[in-house]
């Protein structure tokens, strides 16, 4: 949202050329401002381990009873949720139907994934045979923000047929390395979500990427008809 006040609507209306002037200044500054604070919208990396070289034979296998997470918590600033990487491969007895969904969830600061706040594309991946793991991104189908100073958990789990065998996530990685977020724990079920247990075992390789929500304000003189600038403050830009 970019929101623009002055308080001199008129400023910008006027024949006088040395108002006019005195607006162009004005617009070379908001210009600058804006230029500026774009400049604080960017995409990183919130955490990470994403190595680019996988082990095939090495594969943490996930299925509609087998569920794989990490959990993070965000820093001192909210971010949009862009995409998350997870290395993925083919594993023992993969067939062209069997599915991976990755989800968005809350953290109630125990090892158990709570509440799905979102399912990310594609909704489900239909797993093929990828053979040597890599990564595979999914993204939300709308906008996410990820709360400042908040704890979050991203789920890996496969769909039917039960405890079949598929494409899963890689074990041969550290664990993440903090960026914007913080890297807290890994966890797993082998029963659908019933009962959860952290296992640091079953690291797997994943990517969350974000960029920060910047809501800034900047000033500007704002001139007077009498072509002198006078101590009023009156520009207002923001961005969220």
């Amino acid at each position: 949202m970019q929101i623009l006040k002055s308080s001199n609507p008129q400023i910008l209306k006027s024949s006088n050329p040395q108002i006019l002037k005195n607006s162009v200044k004005i617009f070379a500054y908001l210009s600058s401002a804006f230029l500026l604070l774009s400049q604080s919208v960017y995409a990183v990396e919130i955490i990470g381990n994403i190595t680019g070289t996988y082990n095939p034979s090495l594969l943490v296998h996930l299925s509609n009873v087998n569920y794989k997470a990490v959990s993070f918590q965000m820093g001192a600033q909210a971010h949009t949720l862009d995409n998350v990487n997870i290395a993925l491969g083919s594993g023992g007895g993969t067939q062209t139907s069997a599915q991976t969904f990755v989800e968005l969830r809350t953290h109630n600061g125990t090892s158990t994934p709570t509440s799905v706040i979102a399912t990310l594309n594609p909704d489900p991946l239909t797993n093929t045979a990828y053979g040597t793991p890599a990564p595979v991104t999914f993204t939300p189908a709308s906008t996410i923000t990820l709360q400042a100073n908040t704890k979050y958990w991203i789920v890996a789990r496969g769909g039917s047929p039960t405890n079949f065998l598929h494409g899963g996530v890689n074990v041969t990685v550290p664990a993440p390395t903090n960026g914007a977020g913080t890297y807290l724990s890994y966890s797993e079920t082998t029963s659908s979500g019933i009962s959860w247990g952290s296992n640091t075992g079953w690291n797997f390789a994943i990517q969350i990427n974000g960029t920060v929500v910047v809501v800034g304000t900047v000033s500007a003189p704002i001139f007077s008809l009498n072509h002198n600038p006078v101590e009023t403050f009156a520009t207002e830009i923001e961005l969220k």
